[in-house]
């Protein structure tokens, strides 16, 4: 073995070992917690000299229990992220649990690392997780089972720069989204500027990804160049910076793109911009099962799933907000929706999640383009807010209308809140990042440059 071409690539799980690998580059993990050189039986150095993880993740805890704090234009802390606990992923995490259950076998309920039957116990107990089982539960696995924490030198460990990486990850991937990559992609570059990393997006990955045939082909030739780079020398330079593939139905039908920038956010420089100062009320006991059941990654219908839409579809105690139909050739979605809202908070345990549909009005039917969690901090349950739902990749053609709904449970997809409570929600703004340059021929007029302030402090670009 030549241990200058050793390279790691996975996918799910295995594309959250394959991070870690390449981030712990040339080091090892004992189980205190202390980094040593990674070194063969015969005591030769060795280290990751590339890594392709596909559909994984950088922080585990987060994936499956997000708090909605991640913004794709800031790099991310482990208080913002991890405090406060964020809202589990029921389907997903039952989905899991029951599999290894299956497939595998379990610590016992005497183990004091990685005692996953404790961990679901933990999770199914819901709020106010706040015990110091719910403390050690997110500790530990931050610390040994998330490459964000080894990035940012978390936990006392000292930091290095990773191997150079290729991260995939689905827009429609709703176990480990693209913002589980984007978080990590901004921390490197903040911290390595000159460090190779780059992104490919599409529509694969976990359910609801549709894994069309000709997109993966194009990552699995964008992978092997990138290897052969890394490892054999080859003279083929693997394009750098971020591409991604756009959702598109039937599963027939072929991906938009790909879309290519140096950078993350040179994928989207325009924006669409949508603003409703009238109050709307989100109730913890609202929303329309069978709505929410179509769109849930495990029981529901796939990516290009579809539901009749009307404006009282939900019925009272979800708020909506539908945006101006598309005119022209439309505008192309391709990065994190942006909220910012004022809230008032009344009851225990608070959090709403947000929906980004796609409305056809000429046949009035509504198609799921991407979803958020945002846990209500206790805290500050009075004022303005801001959070981003995942990136979604999607063209909103002309005829068609984006629709956002808040909601303050989407069960089966969302373990329902211990508490009771209502969210009244005014002055909404919301941030669509677009790939359509503003003012270029063609660009329908309600795209716009980015803009900083209203949503957080976004940098202009």
């Amino acid at each position: 073995m030549n241990p200058n071409r050793i390279a790691a690539t996975g996918e799910s799980y295995g594309a959250g070992v394959s991070l870690e690998l390449a981030t712990l580059n040339n080091r090892v993990m004992l189980p205190n917690g202390k980094l040593v050189p990674w070194r063969s039986p015969d005591g030769t150095p060795l280290h990751i000299a590339a890594a392709a993880p596909f559909a994984g993740f950088s922080d585990l805890a987060y994936a499956l229990m997000p708090n909605g704090r991640t913004l794709d234009y800031r790099v991310a802390t482990p208080t913002t992220d991890l405090s406060p606990i964020g809202v589990a992923k029921e389907s997903i995490v039952n989905g899991l649990y029951a599999l290894g259950e299956l497939e595998g076998n379990y610590a016992g309920p005497k183990a004091t690392v990685d005692n996953v039957s404790s961990w679901e116990q933990t999770i199914s107990a819901g709020e106010p997780y706040t015990t110091p089982a719910d403390r050690s539960m997110v500790k530990q696995i931050a610390q040994f089972h998330s490459s964000y924490y080894l990035l940012d030198g978390s936990y006392g460990m000292k930091r290095e720069a990773p191997a150079p990486l290729l991260l995939s990850n689905g827009f429609t991937d709703t176990i480990f989204p693209v913002n589980t990559a984007v978080r990590y992609y901004n921390l490197d570059r903040s911290l390595y500027p000159s460090a190779p990393i780059s992104l490919f997006d599409f529509d694969g990955g976990h359910m609801r990804g549709q894994n069309k045939p000709a997109e993966l082909e194009m990552l699995s030739a964008r992978i092997k160049s990138f290897i052969e780079y890394y490892l054999k020398g080859s003279k083929a330079k693997p394009t750098m910076g971020a591409t991604a593939l756009t959702e598109t139905c039937p599963k027939t039908a072929p991906a938009g793109g790909p879309y290519h920038a140096s950078t993350w956010a040179g994928l989207h420089p325009g924006e669409v911009v949508y603003h409703s100062s009238a109050a709307q009320t989100v109730d913890s006991s609202a929303a329309n099962p069978t709505i929410s059941k179509t769109f849930d990654p495990v029981y529901g219908g796939g990516a290009c799933a579809a539901v009749t839409a009307t404006e009282t579809a939900q019925g009272p105690g979800v708020a909506i907000y539908r945006l101006p139909a598309a005119t022209g050739s439309g505008y192309t979605l391709l990065g994190a929706p942006t909220v910012s809202a004022r809230f008032h908070v009344t009851g225990q345990y608070p959090y709403v999640t947000e929906r980004l549909l796609d409305v056809n009005l000429a046949n009035g039917t509504e198609t799921l383009i991407t979803r958020g969690i945002y846990r209500i901090d206790a805290s500050s349950q009075k004022g303005a807010q801001v959070f981003q739902l995942n990136p979604g990749a999607w063209h909103f053609a002309a005829g068609h209308a984006a629709e956002l709904e808040i909601l303050g449970q989407d069960t089966p997809y969302t373990r329902p809140s211990n508490g009771t409570f209502t969210v009244s929600v005014s002055d909404l703004g919301l941030l669509l990042p677009v790939h359509e340059v503003p003012g270029a021929r063609g660009t329908p007029s309600v795209v716009r440059r980015w803009s900083s302030g209203t949503f957080g402090g976004a940098p202009k670009k």
